[in-house]
């Protein structure tokens, strides 16, 4: 699994990154990847990387997944790609 960490950006830089990787990751059709955002500052990242599958604003996102085991981390499952 292909990961891409932000701490220390801001969530706009963050969610930036976090949908180029998405793209990228997309096209070379992985299907699982993980954000690691850290728990206390990345949570509204996290929070934003939820609502992008909530709303299906990404189109490459099947599924969002906290990750129970490490709050600092979210896994995206992404749709089969076509490409």
């Amino acid at each position: 699994m292909r990961s891409i960490d932000v701490h220390g950006l801001n969530t706009k830089e963050a969610l930036e990154q976090i949908k180029k990787f998405i793209d990228r990751c997309y096209k070379d059709k992985e299907s699982r990847i993980e954000v690691i955002h850290g728990c206390n500052n990345g949570t509204n990242i996290k929070h934003r990387v939820l609502k992008m599958s909530a709303e299906k604003t990404h189109p490459a996102i099947k599924e969002v997944r906290e990750n129970i085991l490490n709050p600092g981390k979210t896994i995206i499952i992404l749709k089969m790609s076509s490409i």
